[in-house]
């Protein structure tokens, strides 16, 4: 842990020191987001299809890890070979905007061979303007992802990997007529999880005790008349308000009778939000809520239960060359069988900086503490420094080194870790 927080001191002070340093530089993009930035320099030109804008990209690279099964002994460490290519595209058309994307990601772990994998990722999108105070925009995905310690956390999962294919459908219709902003946002999700081991007969156990269709329905209300602005700040107040419907199979497969066996995890879940947005052209953007939340189960066995969460998610643009990010939030359950509950904090800050036009580097702190019922507590604390340097138009190399430091009540579940990444980039 001493090591941890050294590292992380280093990091900071170091990127601070720059961000003072470069504090008055003039940057034609100066109040854009430093991540967001489209420079014109670096950025590909891309194959002219028809009405779309075709850019097909590549990217490759190591992934490495200290202790790829998360153990507090024994760890045991992996390097994992990237490769992920991909297309996406835009029309040029002026009243509206089709967009497409795909994508393969394709994991080759050289220590756990079992892990090997590949990811798909695809969607099709349509964005139309009735006028200039309505948009409606409507999305179709699908996506073939696997869940490994790797890349979840997850110590003591079911079965690893799975292999989850989802289906996901959402529309989104914005319309301001005056100075009350709406957002209707209309959405469907069916996941269905699938286990890369086998059984006795040889076949692919089919984990249709997690399968789940999710429905969702939502309206955000920001109300532009009652806006305030102080300085570069600018405050808008919104209400929020959302009804989930997840229709689950029964859980708890029993492998050896082949039958499925307790609780039915299919719920209703309605929730609440009030808070207070950060104006987008601002030097201060984001927002900060409060909000609260009712989980209502079909199944008489399992508890209704109740949450309250506050959250502030920020961007500072500190100057043209360094942004600074924070995150904090506390989220609280509570079962009605007065059995107990759970209580969540979590803090993050990262600080961006372009060096040059050509390089940019960021570093993060975040933490992150769970109990339960006061009997179970679990600590992590995760920092990271990573760039990106951008070569030409077409290619970027981009690396990042994280720190992972677990402590928890539970038997066997403390560990370090160290994960670092490299990779080649390339647009056409």
């Amino acid at each position: 842990m001493k090591t941890f927080l050294k590292l992380t001191c280093i990091i900071g002070f170091a990127l601070i020191g720059l961000s003072i340093r470069n504090a008055n530089a003039n940057d034609p993009m100066r109040d854009i987001p430093i991540m967001e930035r489209q420079l014109s320099d670096f950025r590909a030109k891309g194959l002219k299809l028809g009405l779309f804008r075709v850019e097909p990209y590549l990217s490759v690279g190591i992934d490495y890890t200290s202790n790829t099964l998360k153990s507090d002994e024994n760890e045991v460490g992996e390097r994992i070979y990237r490769t992920i290519a991909g297309v996406g595209g835009k029309s040029d058309a002026e009243n509206y905007e089709l967009s497409f994307g795909a994508s393969l990601d394709d994991r080759r772990y050289q220590t756990t061979e079992d892990f090997d994998h590949t990811n798909f990722q695809g969607f099709i999108g349509l964005v139309t303007n009735f006028s200039n105070s309505s948009e409606l925009s409507i999305q179709g995905s699908i996506g073939q992802t696997h869940q490994t310690t790797f890349e979840t956390g997850t110590i003591n999962a079911a079965y690893n990997p799975s292999e989850i294919r989802t289906y996901d459908t959402t529309a989104r219709w914005r319309y301001q007529p005056g100075t009350i902003r709406w957002d209707f946002t209309a959405r469907m999700t069916d996941s269905r999880f699938e286990n890369t081991e086998f059984n006795a007969t040889g076949d692919p156990l089919i984990q249709k005790d997690r399968d789940n269709t999710e429905y969702s329905t939502a309206v955000d209300i920001a109300f532009e008349r009652l806006s305030a602005r102080y300085g570069q700040v600018g405050l808008t107040p919104f209400l929020g308000f959302k009804i989930d419907r997840a229709e689950f199979d029964r859980r708890d497969f029993d492998i050896d009778s082949d039958d499925f066996t307790g609780v039915d995890q299919s719920n209703w879940r309605y929730d609440v939000t009030a808070g207070i947005e950060f104006a987008p052209t601002g030097k201060l953007r984001g927002n900060a809520r409060v909000g609260y939340g009712l989980y209502r189960p079909d199944d008489n066995d399992l508890d209704d239960q109740s949450s309250a969460i506050a959250s502030i998610d920020l961007i500072y643009l500190y100057s043209p060359l360094t942004n600074f990010t924070l995150g904090a939030d506390r989220f609280f359950t509570n079962n009605t069988d007065d059995v107990g509950g759970t209580l969540e904090t979590r803090l993050s800050a990262r600080v961006i900086h372009e060096l040059t036009r050509r390089w940019i580097f960021d570093a993060g702190l975040s933490y992150a503490n769970r109990s339960f019922s006061n009997a179970v507590e679990d600590k992590t604390w995760i920092t990271d420094a990573g760039f990106i340097r951008r070569l030409n138009d077409r290619f970027s190399v981009a690396g990042d080194v994280q720190f992972i430091s677990r402590e928890s009540s539970l038997n066997n579940a403390d560990y370090d870790e160290t994960k670092a990444i490299i990779r080649l980039n390339t647009r056409f």
